[in-house]
């Protein structure tokens, strides 16, 4: 087996677990002709990128614990495209004023690629609008490349493989875990130009996500909420120095 090769079969012995992973390749653990046909049977035919590889972006190869494997489904030459990429972080219950506020934001995006983690609610509001505008969507997925969750995103899991890019660290049916939606907020810190909060609600993993960003030196874009809304932390942001958005010429200036 070559390089790559253990990197993947690595990947797939322990279901993209980094620490296990990094552990296997120190100790120069061992490979069994039965274990390497069990695996080579498991990858099937999954598509992956490894570190190893030339066309495995340069900021997340920098980035904290880069993923040794990707899986992906869709057009991988998304990561390395030279338009802006744009994470978007929502509510999984946005309020009527934030969907207002996805609506008009994302009906002024031009050439973007917007980033985000496939969930529920404010995440689904921002896929649907900018596929149905025509424009590229990586989703970065918290379980296996197989795993669509939530179920009821689906359909949107279907437009981003054939109009977009789904890429995950976890091989196949890897079920969602809490820890795993951690680890895959560093990767959209790390492959994202900016990050554009519509809501923020406080004690979030949207939080986490921000600090990541800050950490990789790129900048915060926050839209503003009413003054009397609670749990959401949008307009402490912006007085923290997060750049205010109400338009989106503002990600620019």
């Amino acid at each position: 087996m070559n390089a790559r090769e253990i990197l993947i079969h690595f990947a797939l012995k322990y279901n993209g677990e980094w620490d296990k992973i990094y552990n296997a390749i120190q100790s120069k653990e061992e490979i069994s002709e039965v274990e390497q046909n069990e695996l080579v049977a498991k990858l099937g035919n999954q598509k992956t990128i490894t570190i190893l590889d030339e066309n495995y972006p340069e900021k997340l190869k920098q980035s904290y614990r880069p993923p040794f494997v990707l899986f992906y489904k869709g057009d991988l030459s998304l990561l390395n495209s030279e338009e802006t990429k744009v994470a978007t972080l929502s509510s999984k219950n946005p309020t009527d004023y934030t969907i207002k506020s996805i609506d008009k934001i994302t009906s002024e995006l031009t050439s973007e690629i917007v980033i985000n983690g496939l969930a529920k609610g404010g995440d689904r509001k921002v896929l649907e609008n900018v596929l149905n505008r025509g424009l590229k969507a990586i989703c970065v997925l918290g379980c296996g490349i197989d795993y669509v969750y939530p179920k009821e995103n689906q359909d949107l899991y279907e437009k981003v493989e054939q109009n977009g890019l789904l890429i995950s660290e976890y091989p196949s049916l890897v079920e969602p875990h809490v820890s795993n939606f951690y680890n895959r907020n560093r990767i959209i810190a790390s492959i994202c130009d900016k990050v554009l909060g519509f809501q923020v609600n406080t004690h979030s993993g949207s939080l986490v996500l921000i600090e990541q960003v800050l950490n990789n030196g790129k900048d915060i874009y926050i839209v503003p909420q009413p003054i009397f809304e609670e749990n959401i932390s949008n307009n402490m942001l912006i007085r923290e120095g997060a750049c205010l958005v109400e338009k989106i010429d503002d990600l620019y200036e």
